[in-house]
């Protein structure tokens, strides 16, 4: 990355805009896709057990936080 670059990702870091809020406790569940669409192969996975136990409303969607782990490498299909 040439200084350029570099010099507009940290101005642009540091317009973002933060902020920190407590959360009323909640339960969550994970699940793990592997795959050449992982987001979709465990949001499957999760929406299927949402509905087996009657917590999945389509009218009101739950909250969905995506992650890498493991991060993905070159060549890989995930």
């Amino acid at each position: 990355m040439d200084n350029k670059t570099e010099s507009r990702k940290e101005k642009n870091m540091s317009e973002i805009k933060v902020e920190i809020k407590k959360l009323k406790p909640m339960r969550m569940i994970s699940a793990y896709g592997f795959g050449k669409e992982p987001e979709g192969i465990a949001w499957n996975k999760l929406k299927e057990f949402a509905i087996g136990k009657g917590l999945y409303n389509v009218g009101n969607p739950p909250s969905t936080y995506g992650f890498n782990n493991p991060n993905p490498c070159h060549g890989s299909p995930n």
